[in-house]
């Protein structure tokens, strides 16, 4: 699987994903996203465990390579993603809450997390050429 985020790179190994929340209604109507409520992710070591009103998931996350295009600001991430058996957590690594708005169009994932102060945007597919088809890497 592949995870490309949106960003900018700042130094080396050091990137910014931060979108200006002034952008959310051009980004929704350009993707067709629907809100699907409040989410908390937490991560201890390599498990994303993803938590909502009505879902959660634990997850294990390994990279595989990671690579950025300049060209088009991306952060391209291969991934191995298994599910991780749930388990009592109390003490995590990195913990973040955000609304979720999604779509899922011709086998890509388009995902906006909207923080309090900016947004992200995500992009997920097993195959990159669904990506360059659907030209989605202009924002």
């Amino acid at each position: 699987m592949y995870v490309i985020n949106v960003c900018r790179k700042l130094s080396e190994n050091k990137y910014d994903s931060r979108i200006d929340l002034s952008q959310k209604e051009e980004l929704s109507d350009k993707y067709n996203l629907t809100m699907k409520g409040e989410y908390k992710e937490y991560w201890e070591n390599n498990v994303c465990i993803l938590l909502s009103k009505d879902s959660r998931s634990f997850n294990y996350i390994e990279d595989i390579s990671i690579t950025y295009t300049e060209e088009t600001q991306h952060l391209i991430r291969k991934i191995k993603k298994t599910p991780c058996p749930p388990y009592n957590f109390y003490n995590v690594s990195h913990e973040e809450s955000y609304i979720l708005y999604e779509n899922e169009s011709d086998h890509v994932l388009v995902q906006l997390k909207e923080y309090s102060t900016y947004m992200t945007l995500t992009l997920e597919t097993e195959d990159l050429n669904y990506i360059k088809k659907q030209c989605v890497f202009l924002i």
